[in-house]
């Protein structure tokens, strides 16, 4: 009896198990593999998720990649897709948890937390004196590969009696007494044990960049940071800022507490999940001064965006809140998808109804540099563009930026007047502090906006203040940074008839 005889097996079904059979592999399977993106193996390991709902995610929303699904989850995207739900969110947000654990590199919040879980097991340690971590933790960078602790103590004995670790003395510096190294869910993590005389110096050396470093090579003992600095006739450099040689320009850099008002805000008006009223008063209480609302444009389906209807809806409770709640101002605005030849979403009439619109690139990836290059310049010469929203489209770990010359977006920003955001999504941090360096040295200002979907994503904000520090920005470089008639008065002059 042939193979194709039986139920459910065809001729090509046939070939392909008589090519398993003969060769252990298979042709026709490896074509259908490279037409398949990557992203989509990993997503059939997580649990939960079959193929019928992959193939859902990839045809409703384009979901190619774990990190893709994951921001999706955390924008609402799945509560209303067919097959899923609140339930299964949740679930594939929990397996996204277990898998990402068991990759090498960490986005700076979970490194942050596996290391204060971590601080806190070794400070009650009888046998630990003084602990501290280091590295690129330290600098608070956007990717941490590595967990690295300075640390005093009595003895090694005692010490990790739950931890299965190498002690080795590697050739850093030769105040290291000894590198202990072990893995905790499979993230590598490194002691560097001194003395206690020894122990700023080798904080200061081990936190970097060996960039920053090289520049002060070589270094004597010092009781405190500061007295090294002082010594050395230099203003303080805080670790965030020792990535290469911006610590010359350092001056008042922007702080959390500088900032005023939150813009790109989503409420359930389009894919967050809080109302409009909620997050004005949550704002209140933490002391804010203004609001910059912008759920999703109608383009943006996956994520409810607005049709006319809403934003009449939305605009007529804006005000009624805005007198309701005065003085705090919310902002009229909208996050407008960037379409593929770079127009906004919305006819004019409707357009002009906004205080502010972000513009943001949320489909079409793939464009060449050129194309997409002249989409978003397309999106920066339109009159009524104010923000252009993560302007090179990363996701951290998961999603390389789409192909731009950011030089010539900065050109343009800086030719039409226009802002940029400092997405501070810890999956995003775009625009990047290498490119806010330039963006300031171009005179461009710029706001640090967390993309907020829900009430924890208001603290997103401290993750892009990283960002401006490490770029060396001030307060007088973020607009949101600004009190509220200044906003005013900044949102005006973009938008003005001068500018349409």
């Amino acid at each position: 009896k042939n193979l194709s005889e039986i139920k459910g097996i065809g001729k090509t079904i046939e070939a392909v198990i008589y090519d398993f059979y003969e060769n252990d592999k298979s042709d026709v399977l490896e074509e259908l593999k490279n037409d398949i993106p990557e992203g989509i193996f990993d997503m059939l390991g997580l649990k939960g998720l079959g193929a019928k709902k992959i193939k859902v995610l990839l045809e409703k929303l384009g979901i190619t990649s774990v990190g893709e699904l994951e921001y999706a989850c955390n924008e609402n995207r799945l509560l209303n897709l067919k097959g899923f739900g609140e339930k299964s969110q949740k679930n594939i947000l929990k397996s996204i948890e277990l898998f990402k654990v068991r990759e090498k590199n960490l986005h700076y919040p979970e490194a942050l937390n596996f290391a204060k879980e971590l601080l806190k097991v070794l400070n009650n340690n009888a046998e630990v004196i003084k602990i501290a971590y280091t590295g690129e933790l330290r600098r608070k960078c956007e990717i941490v590969n590595k967990l690295e602790f300075v640390v005093v103590l009595k003895s090694l004995e005692g010490v990790f009696n739950s931890f299965e670790y190498k002690r080795f003395k590697k050739e850093i510096y030769d105040e290291i007494v000894d590198v202990l190294e072990f893995k905790i869910y499979n993230i590598t993590v490194f002691l560097y044990v001194v003395t206690m005389k020894n122990f700023n110096k080798i904080l200061f050396l081990t936190t970097g960049s060996k960039v920053f470093i090289k520049n002060f090579l070589p270094i004597k003992n010092f009781h405190k940071e500061g007295d090294f600095f002082r010594g050395k006739k230099m203003i303080f450099v805080p670790p965030e800022c020792r990535e290469n040689h911006t610590f010359k320009k350092i001056n008042n850099l922007v702080n959390y507490n500088d900032i005023q008002g939150i813009f790109h805000v989503h409420s359930t008006y389009s894919d967050g999940v809080n109302t409009l009223e909620d997050i004005v008063k949550y704002l209140i209480e933490k002391g804010y001064r203004y609001l910059g609302i912008s759920d999703h444009s109608k383009s943006a389906y996956y994520a409810n965006g607005l049709k006319e209807d809403d934003i009449k809806r939305q605009h007529e409770e804006i005000d009624q809140l805005n007198e309701k709640y005065f003085p705090f101002k919310i902002f009229k605005g909208i996050e407008s998808d960037i379409l593929k030849n770079g127009d906004l979403d919305y006819n004019e009439n409707i357009l002009q109804l906004f205080d502010f619109i972000i513009a943001s690139v949320h489909s079409s990836f793939n464009l060449s540099e050129k194309d997409m290059t002249e989409r978003i310049i397309n999106a920066v010469k339109n009159p009524y563009t104010t923000i252009i929203g993560h302007p090179t489209g990363r996701l951290l770990l998961y999603r390389e930026p789409y192909k731009l010359n950011v030089d010539l977006f900065l050109e343009a920003v800086a030719e039409y007047g226009k802002f940029i955001e400092i997405n501070s999504h810890p999956y995003r941090l775009d625009l990047n502090w290498e490119n806010c360096i330039k963006a300031k040295e171009m005179g461009i200002k710029l706001f640090i906006n967390p993309d907020a979907h829900n009430m924890n994503g208001f603290e997103h904000v401290k993750y892009g203040i990283n960002v401006a520090r490490k770029a060396g920005l001030s307060k007088n470089d973020i607009i949101n940074s600004k009190n509220t008639n200044e906003v005013i008065k900044q949102l005006a002059m973009k938008n003005s008839a001068e500018n349409i």
